[in-house]
């Protein structure tokens, strides 16, 4: 792990690295109307799924001293891409995602992100790359 000090922290298991996008299409138009369908309902959906999982996995973290950071996953949204006015609604989203997976926890958390993607409401299509 990264340090401040001259002490590095090592673990034999250390965590898998598992960076990805999650692409969110809908509407576009004109920012003036209410358009429904939008990429930017979809991404909140993916935000809150997604940070309602770190926010599970700090609570771990913090309820038990035992644990140290290799033995939860993390969830870091890194980067969002998209639009290109500031009068247009727009068309898609690209979220950025850096996680890093607890050796025991790779399986459950690719079933997390697939329940994320079957629980998106049909008129939101989303790709994950």
């Amino acid at each position: 792990l990264a340090s401040e000090t001259d002490v590095f922290d090592f673990y034999v298991g250390e965590r898998s690295v598992c960076w990805f996008d999650i692409v969110c299409k809908g509407n576009t138009r004109h920012g003036s109307g209410l358009i429904e369908h939008t990429a930017t309902e979809k991404v909140q959906f993916i935000l809150n799924e997604l940070l309602s999982y770190r926010i599970q996995q700090k609570i771990c973290f913090d309820s038990n001293k035992q644990l140290q950071l290799g033995d939860i996953t993390t969830i870091n949204l890194t980067k969002i891409t998209g639009g290109v006015q500031p009068n247009v609604v727009p068309s898609s989203f690209t979220l950025t995602f850096d996680c890093r997976i607890a050796t025991d926890n790779y399986e459950q958390f690719k079933l997390f992100l697939n329940d994320v993607i079957q629980r998106t409401p049909k008129k939101m299509k989303m790709m994950l790359n």
